[in-house]
């Protein structure tokens, strides 16, 4: 147990150091998958989101060669949900399947798992993780592979929110910025923090000469 605290402590020492939010999805897979090479070297690891409305992949990254039969269905055995969780908004469609035995995801596999990524609603993708030679990398991984999927699925969801909010901010500002109506908004302070084109036109102010202002001062 404390040999796997200390490759979890690691793992977010790495997350806090290198990763930058937000980010594409592929980074953010080839980022984790590292990490799973780094902490289990002899295993094979397989990521694939999903759209779970549409029942539809968005994204597969792989560290070998997938069985032909596998590689458009994302079958996900029942016992996957009942040791990781099972998403509340959850229905097999499109390629998401529920199956009562695990298929296995990879050519030559003797053993391996399959851990739901989900922010507790929608299930976001699946990480499976198999072994070529022998089940001791399962047996010996799954407790910590568990917990780094967890923090996998977080950030994933986290990224999404993030890039969002971005996009949001930026079409919001857009908005404003092309508006006839003058236009300033302020923070909680009462400064200043965006004005459109507008009120640049009828004040004879600039941007750089308003903001951060105090709104009352101003007007």
């Amino acid at each position: 147990r404390e040999s796997e605290l200390t490759m979890l402590l690691d793992v977010i020492a790495k997350i806090q150091r290198e990763l930058v939010l937000p980010s594409r999805d592929e980074e953010l897979i080839q980022f984790f998958v590292s990490i799973f090479q780094d902490l289990f070297p002899d295993g094979r690891y397989c990521v694939r989101l999903v759209d779970s409305k549409r029942g539809q992949l968005s994204q597969v990254v792989a560290t070998g060669r997938l069985r032909p039969d596998q590689r458009e269905r994302v079958a996900i055995p029942r016992s996957a949900f009942e040791r990781f969780g099972r998403p509340r908004e959850f229905e097999p469609h499109g390629v998401l399947e529920e199956v009562s035995e695990r298929v296995p995801l990879f050519e030559g596999s003797v053993a391996g798992f399959d851990v739901p990524l989900h922010d507790g609603d929608r299930l976001l993708g699946v990480l499976t993780v198999e072994s070529a030679s022998d089940d001791s990398i399962c047996v010996r991984s799954q407790q910590v592979v568990e917990h780094v999927a967890d923090l996998f699925a977080l950030v994933l969801r986290y990224s999404k929110v993030v890039g969002q909010s971005i996009y949001d901010r930026n079409y919001f500002v857009k908005l404003l910025d092309n508006a006839n109506a003058p236009i300033l908004v302020t923070d909680r302070r009462r400064r200043i923090k965006i004005i459109n084109r507008a009120l640049e036109t009828l004040t004879g102010y600039s941007r750089e000469e308003v903001l951060n202002q105090d709104v009352v001062r101003f007007l």
